[in-house]
């Protein structure tokens, strides 16, 4: 227990302190010990656990080159570091893979066990496999507890249900407005007609009155 916590805090150590030089490549390296170490905790991996050692100590090693080449010391080479971080960058490829083939694996197998710690390993793309990881939850929700990315994913999906829900509340209430508008509308129109109706039914009165009053006359 006390390796790992010191794994723990070394990961925390080497990515608080990663070095500026080719940080676009190197802070992915830094940033993976994390995840890396937690491989340590599938016992399907427990075959890597040299692999994994390794790792992380050649990460703290390059951390500290990284350091030395910040602090333009003149004894680091920096075109040495890049190969280092090739070299690195090459085998966390190989631990991403080997993630990704155990998550294969797990769903054929219904392994449950190892499908959510491969998932939560924060090793693979699990914005591509979203589809496949809800579907594999979905039908063996009794057997996993929805932590970490799948309870994400799941208040992801309620998040987007209350807003589309919300979105054809809206639409519902604006073309509510729309209908009352028209219909006030159409009122007003109607009102407008019956009292241009009545105007020219008083004239029709009134002409007829007056055509009336000089035939009188007339006679």
């Amino acid at each position: 227990m006390k390796f790992f916590v010191t794994l723990s805090l070394l990961a925390t150590l080497i990515f608080a302190q990663a070095p500026n030089v080719y940080s676009s490549l190197g802070n992915e390296i830094y940033s993976s010990v994390k995840n890396i170490q937690k491989l340590k905790y599938i016992p399907e991996f427990s075959h890597l656990n040299d692999k994994i050692d390794k790792y992380i100590k050649d990460v703290q090693n390059l951390r500290e080159e990284g350091v030395a080449i910040d602090s333009a010391d003149k004894n680091a080479d920096k075109d040495s570091y890049l190969e280092s971080l090739r070299e690195l960058s090459s085998t966390y490829t190989y631990f991403k893979r080997s993630v990704s083939s155990s998550f294969k694996s797990s769903v054929e197998s219904e392994n449950s066990r190892l499908f959510l710690a491969v998932v939560n390993s924060g090793l693979m793309d699990t914005k591509a496999h979203r589809a496949e990881i809800l579907d594999y939850y979905n039908n063996h929700s009794d057997e996993i507890n929805p932590s970490g990315i799948i309870e994400y994913f799941i208040s992801e999906d309620l998040a987007i249900e209350k807003r589309q829900e919300a979105n054809k509340a809206y639409k519902k209430e604006v073309e509510s407005e729309k209908i009352k508008r028209l219909r006030a509308k159409d009122k007003l129109r109607e009102e407008a007609q019956i009292k241009q109706l009545e105007i020219e039914l008083k004239q029709k009165k009134k002409e007829i009155r007056e055509r009336q009053r000089k035939e009188l006359i007339e006679n």
